[in-house]
């Protein structure tokens, strides 16, 4: 997670705004005027957030909202429109389309912030029955995870059909009907073209790549898929699926002491240990009120960046340390002014960064150089890290495609889901686990930016070994390379940087290759 999220995830969570709100007159401010209130709001939000995130205090994130309601109504909209099609400056043009893009997924979260609200305090609220006991449905996915027994996970996963099945009756349905009309009254055909719009990418091109790739890659998948998990395909139940990628055989070789060392030793190694990287503020206290997931909060970029942790060691942790770093240092080292470009945009470019540095330790020479596993250890551990990104990048290239369908009214939605997710798990999903169909949606079409993600990514391995060799991470050299892409912190697109690496679009072989290479 990072921090330029909040704008979609605190609207969900936590907006209330005051009746009538939404309709109030808009102050008579210019649009420049407006850019510094949601400046505000952002900076304000995050400080919030992060002492939610990291001490565990209340957050009132609607009282934030109510201040600056009229940010987020059809006339201020209308007015940034308008705005962007005067502006003369192609520079202007281009950030205040930005700005504009926020304002409009805002307004929706606005406007179906209620039936939010009900969403989340009916998924707090459920309880289900465990073994005779009854336990929060949030405790469920880890439950799952580290249940040894199938059949119990089956059993488990029957509570969870329940609650999927409620909370699509109860409020899912007329989240996604209101915010399909939300869509219409800012002035786009349907949400499918905001949710483009807003990611800045080529939606027919990359649904295309998405199928072929899922053809292509299935044959490799099946064959990872059969080498890696100890239950027959044909018997495989979607509440296997977080106990098989877990990898928690290996936890003891990935310490917690080693957690931040090890990464620290990479930074000093590629020169990102400099001024910039050095205000990275690391919060790794363990205080048991503090979210134990890793997340980036890029409070101001550049000179604000901070990152939490609690730590625990094992694969997981790893990786969503590793992960946010990516995020970390990348906003650290922005050197724009424009605060669109530190702020807002799509989140191809940021994930690709993390996920780069995320591969690194499933790599064969970090791994001899931070553990005592053996040469057959390493083998296995590195076979299922790179079945798990496999399995990944076909899990959203369906969601895309699925995704897509929904927005576009497929009459059968929950069947469509059920094809696509099936032929990318590699085993077929019943009735109930399909019932996932309306909660397992992105806001405005987030899996887009994952797909450009894991392809720019093999693109960046690719082009990192060309200039600095297969143990790039460890020369400093690779370390300047990246300061310069992150200048511009968040302003370019998924096809700008496939530009900037020097590669003419997004490449199923590439990709292919990358995934092949470290399955073997």
């Amino acid at each position: 997670m990072n921090k330029r999220l909040l704008p979609i995830v605190t609207a969900l969570l936590a907006l209330a705004l005051a009746a009538g709100a939404a309709l109030a007159e808009t102050p008579s401010k210019t649009v420049d005027q407006l850019r510094a209130d949601a400046e505000q709001l952002l900076l304000q939000q995050s400080e919030m957030y992060w002492r939610s995130y990291t001490e565990g205090e209340a957050s009132d994130q609607a009282s934030l909202y109510r201040r600056y309601a009229h940010l987020f109504t059809l006339p201020t909209i209308e007015q940034v429109k308008q705005s962007v099609a005067a502006a003369t400056d192609p520079e202007r043009k281009r950030y205040l389309g930005y700005f504009l893009h926020y304002l409009e997924i805002e307004y929706i979260g606005n406007e179906v912030a209620e039936l939010w609200d009900i969403y989340f305090d009916l998924e707090g609220q459920l309880q289900v029955l465990i073994d005779g006991k009854l336990t929060p449905y949030r405790n469920l996915d880890g439950i799952m995870a580290n249940e040894p027994d199938p059949a119990k996970r089956a059993a488990y996963a029957e509570e969870e059909y329940r609650v999927y099945k409620l909370l699509n009756a109860v409020v899912l349905q007329r989240i996604h009907d209101n915010s399909h009309r939300l869509a219409k009254d800012l002035g786009y055909k349907d949400y499918l073209e905001l949710a483009i719009a807003y990611r800045m990418f080529d939606h027919a091109d990359l649904v295309a790549k998405a199928k072929q790739f899922l053809e292509m890659s299935e044959a490799l998948y099946l064959d990872a898929f059969d080498k890696v998990s100890p239950i027959p395909r044909d018997k495989f139940r979607r509440s296997d699926i977080l106990n098989l990628l877990s990898n928690k055989a290996y936890d003891k070789y990935l310490t917690k002491e080693n957690l931040l060392p090890s990464i620290q030793r990479i930074f000093a190694a590629m020169g990102l240990d400099d001024e910039a990287g050095r205000k990275i503020f690391v919060h790794d206290q363990e205080n048991e009120k503090k979210v134990p997931r890793a997340a980036c909060f890029a409070i101001r970029v550049p000179q604000d960046v901070r990152l939490t942790i609690k730590p625990i060691g094992g694969a997981q942790d790893y990786a969503a340390l590793y992960h946010e770093f990516g995020h970390a240092q990348h906003f650290a080292h922005g050197a724009t002014p424009i605060w669109e470009y530190q702020q807002l945009g799509a989140n191809a470019v940021t994930e690709a960064y993390a996920y780069t540095f995320e591969s690194l330790p499933e790599r064969e020479a970090w791994l001899k150089a931070n553990t005592k596993m053996d040469a057959a250890q390493r083998d296995d551990f590195r076979r299922r890290t790179y079945f798990h990104k496999l399995y990944m990048a076909r899990r959203y290239m369906a969601k895309l495609i699925y995704e897509t369908e929904f927005h576009q009214g497929a009459p059968d939605a929950q069947k469509r889901y059920q094809y696509w997710l099936s032929k990318a798990y590699g085993f077929q999903l019943n009735d109930d686990e399909a019932s996932r169909y309306l909660s397992d949606l992105d806001p405005f079409l987030y899996a887009a930016d994952y797909v450009q993600a894991f392809f720019i990514e093999a693109m960046m391995d690719a082009a990192l070994t060309k200039r600095f060799g297969k143990t790039w991470w460890t020369n400093a050299k690779a370390g300047a390379f990246f300061k310069e892409l992150w200048q511009p912190a968040n302003k370019m697109t998924g096809r700008e940087m496939v530009a900037k690496l020097g590669y003419a679009g997004y490449d199923n072989q590439m990709l292919y290759d990358y995934l092949r290479a470290g399955l073997q």
